[in-house]
């Protein structure tokens, strides 16, 4: 009996550690509105954050945006590099950027339309040799009104993404088209609940996560549809 006992708890805890390695893990690339903020410091949050709870809890997360990164630094930081060591066959990579990219101020950031998608059609490229499953996300949208109608603000860009993902057949969540809706119907009001310095606040990192889960879900993005917790 105990033998039999001992047996039946091997094969258990077998399943359970293979049906774990069975899910890919998540990796986020991106920048502030997707990275990880320290909450001692900030009321900012990054939807990244917040997107695990929208997840089957087998799934693992990797959150490796960084604030202030664009295609061009993320790339010359060597952060890019290092996430594709990392991850393993048949892991899924979302990729998110754009809005650091635009600041032709910033020399070390900026990135034309042209570079930015040739940015991009490199990190799918890279990443797909690595057999990875790419999504492309366009920036969520910046909380801003003009006589309290909201406006735009990443010009060019976003265009650009679904540009690159029609080209590469790499699906694309268009963020920045659902939250300019999202942002339309609260109104200039209620929308400043959900930002905080410009960004993103807790409940609006809660929001915009929630809306990512949903539209995976409902565009049936493989392999992370069926793997959605929708609460």
């Amino acid at each position: 009996m105990k033998k039999y006992l001992l047996s039946a708890l091997s094969a258990f805890v077998f399943v359970a550690v293979m049906s774990a390695a069975s899910y890919p893990t998540v990796w986020l690339a991106g920048d502030g509105w997707m990275a990880q903020r320290d909450s001692a410091l900030t009321q900012v949050r990054g939807w990244g954050q917040a997107f695990p709870q929208y997840l089957d809890q087998n799934v693992k997360v990797q959150n490796e945006a960084k604030a202030g990164r664009s295609t061009r630094s993320y790339r010359q930081d060597g952060r890019w590099a290092e996430l594709l060591s990392k991850a393993q066959k048949k892991d899924v990579v979302l990729i998110q950027f754009g809005s650091e990219d635009l600041h032709q101020s910033d020399t070390a950031t900026y990135a034309s339309v042209a570079d930015f998608e040739e940015n991009l059609m490199l990190m799918i490229q890279e990443a797909q040799k690595k057999h990875l499953t790419v999504i492309l996300i366009t920036p969520v949208a910046r909380c801003f009104f003009k006589d309290g109608i909201f406006c735009p603000r990443y010009g060019a860009y976003p265009e650009a993404i679904r540009r690159v993902a029609k080209r590469t057949k790499v699906p694309v969540l268009d963020l920045e088209l659902e939250t300019s809706g999202w942002l339309t119907r609260l109104g200039e009001t209620e929308a400043q609940n959900f930002y905080v310095e410009g960004l993103l606040n807790g409940d609006g990192a809660n929001e915009v996560a929630r809306i990512i889960a949903r539209m995976i879900q409902e565009h049936k993005m493989k392999p992370l549809n069926k793997l959605v917790r929708l609460q």
